[in-house]
This record gives C-alpha cells, structure tokens and sequence, in this order.
C-alpha cells in the first residue's frame, strides 16, 4: 500500500493495476480510491503544414517515398552526380588550382620577355635641317657645351667626338647619338639639344606668279599658303599643271652630278573643287614650286 497526495492506494502485484481502474477509450486507467477518474492526455490535434514543392523539371527524379502535395505536385530531390570521394574531388581542385597558376605565371613571363619598343620620331617632330643654330649641353661639363650652325652637308663638329650627323634629325635623336658618341669619354654624360634658331625651313616659288622668290618658314605651310604668300597668279599662268620638286633622299648623289628630286604634281583647280582638300599637301624644307 502507497500513499499519493493523502489517498490510499492499492496496487497488486502481478497485475500491476490499481483496483478499482475504469476504461477509457477502451484502454485501462488506473485512479485513486475516492477520486474522479481522469481522462488520459491527449495531444492536440495540429492540422499538416504544408510542404514546399518545388516545380516540376524533367531532368531531376521524384523521391520515391515523397508524399504527395496540394496540386498533385510532389517533392523533387537534388542528387549530384559525386563519382569521386572527398580525396578525389581535393585532387580535381588542386589540377585546377595549379592549371590557373601555371597559365598566370606563364603570361607573366611573356610579358617580361617582350622587348619595349623603341621610341620613334612623331610625324609632326621638328627635324633639324642645314643652318639651324643649335645649343648642346652637357652638363658639369663646359668643355663640351656649344652653341653652333648645321653646316651646310648637314654635320656638326664637337670637341673628342668630331664630326655628328645632324641634318634629317629630330634634337631627341641627335641627343641619343651625342650620348652614345660621349660614352667613352664621359660616361652616363647627360646631354641636352635644343634648336635657337629655325634657318633651314627654306622654300622657292618660280614661275608665273606676283612674287617670286626664296620663303623663309617658320610653321608647317601648304602649297595654297605659299601661294597665297606670293600673291597670287600672274597673267597666263596654268594653275593646273604646278609642280613641286622635292629632293629624293633615296636616290644616292653621284660624284659631280646635281640632287636627284621627284616631282608632286599639283592641279589648283581640283583641290580649291568640293572633296580636294585633301590634295592640298603641307611643304617640305628644301621644296621647289614651279607654276607654268
């Protein structure tokens, strides 16, 4: 015999019962003597929550035991097609790892292995010319600091170094030249051209214009600008059959016979039409318009 709360209670042995249990739902309960039965706890009913379900993909599989969904739609499963256990796929990382380090380290030393180009002389660059007066600098260094003309055959004469070409320079690459004629006297010699004064941009108008003669330019000029520094035409002159003679680099002197030159033709009439402005061609130092 127990007591439980002040209330006596009988339990046999080999039944394991209290006497006197009522059934509930058809299921026996035990109670105590001198009190009401209790109705046995019961969960509250909870309505389903409802699934997520994703949509339909004809390319993924139903999982077999997924119930089915509001809609008729069901559960779908994710599965990825892991051949390899978790060391295979560290070494499939570690090809790729080493491909993309490779391929950078490769274009690195492409990129170190090409040689920078080498600097080249803009189109629009003064090119120093016969009788430009030039002003050379080396710094620290007065014996070799001189301001002198372009002779005529287009060469200066410089203490140690002699004679440099300078004519059809520009005064950067007449600087790198002087550097490198001075290495090995002065080594690491820092060496500055700069142009006084612009005396070779020279050239003649003839032929049947107002005013003939020898231009001194100081600017880039046309054919059109020069002729407009004349004046003009002259009476019975044919604008359409001038001539610029230009000196032909390319074509060696021969001892005793004159400069080799090419002729540019220019025709007044097209270029002053609509569309040939482009025939309207800048001057060169040295150049000979003939206007018949």
């Amino acid at each position: 015999m127990g007591a439980l709360g002040g209330a006596a209670v009988v339990v046999h042995r080999r039944s394991g019962f209290v006497p006197g249990a009522v059934l509930v739902d058809g299921v026996r309960q035990p109670h105590l003597r001198g009190t009401a039965p209790r109705a046995p706890h019961r969960a509250a009913h909870r309505p389903p929550r409802a699934g997520f379900a994703l949509p339909e993909h004809p390319g993924r599989r139903l999982h077999p035991r997924a119930a089915p969904r509001p809609g008729g739609i069901q559960a779908m499963t994710h599965r990825l097609p892991w051949r390899l256990g978790g060391a295979g796929r560290a070494l499939r990382l570690a090809a790729v790892f080493s491909c993309v380090i490779v391929s950078n380290a490769v274009g690195e030393q492409a990129e170190q292995a090409a040689p920078a180009p080498a600097p080249e002389a803009q189109v629009d660059e003064y090119r120093i010319g016969p009788e430009d007066v030039l002003k050379i600098t080396v710094w620290q260094n007065a014996e070799l600091t001189h301001s002198l003309p372009v002779r005529p055959d287009g060469k200066i004469s410089l203490p140690l170094i002699n004679d440099v070409q300078a004519a059809g320079l520009t005064p950067m690459q007449l600087r790198d030249a002087l550097k490198q004629r001075l290495a090995e006297y002065v080594p690491a010699a820092e060496v500055s051209v700069i142009v006084v004064e612009v005396q070779s941009f020279n050239v003649s108008l003839i032929g049947k214009v107002q005013r003939a003669n020898r231009y001194k330019l100081k600017s880039p000029t046309t054919v059109l600008d020069l002729l407009a520094l004349a004046g003009g035409f002259a009476d019975f002159a044919d604008p359409d059959r001038i001539v610029v003679l230009r000196r032909d680099p390319f074509v060696p002197q021969a001892r005793g016979t004159g400069q080799a030159y090419k002729r540019l033709p220019f025709n007044y009439k097209k270029v002053i039409s609509a569309g040939g402005e482009s025939e309207n061609f800048a001057l060169q130092p040295g150049d000979i318009v003939v206007v018949p």
